[in-house]
């Protein structure tokens, strides 16, 4: 699988000034999913040019369905990264 990422996903190319490639792997639920994301950074705004998902799931009964929910879960990744706050941080106000 990981060949298959490095493979699909370009690692190891070099990119242009500006741009910036990195991967993720995490194994869940009896599945490893790897992931690359190819971004460029302009004027301070990132841009997510391209993500590259591959999945070792097993046996497939319904490949839409392991599509959307590698996708989805790429969305929700991404919108954490890019708009997320940590909230740790903050002190819990006081009622009244």
């Amino acid at each position: 699988m990981i060949d298959l990422l490095v493979e699909k996903g370009d690692w190891g190319k070099p990119m242009p000034r500006g741009k910036g490639r990195g991967v993720a792997i995490h194994e869940s639920y009896d599945s490893i999913v790897g992931m690359t994301a190819e971004v460029a950074v302009t004027d301070g705004e990132v841009k997510v040019e391209r993500v590259v998902i591959v999945c070792d799931c097993g046996v497939v009964v319904n490949p839409r369905g392991v599509e959307t929910q590698l996708e989805g879960g790429m969305i929700y990744g991404l919108s954490a990264a890019l708009f997320g706050r940590d909230h740790g941080q903050e002190r819990p106000r006081r009622a009244g």
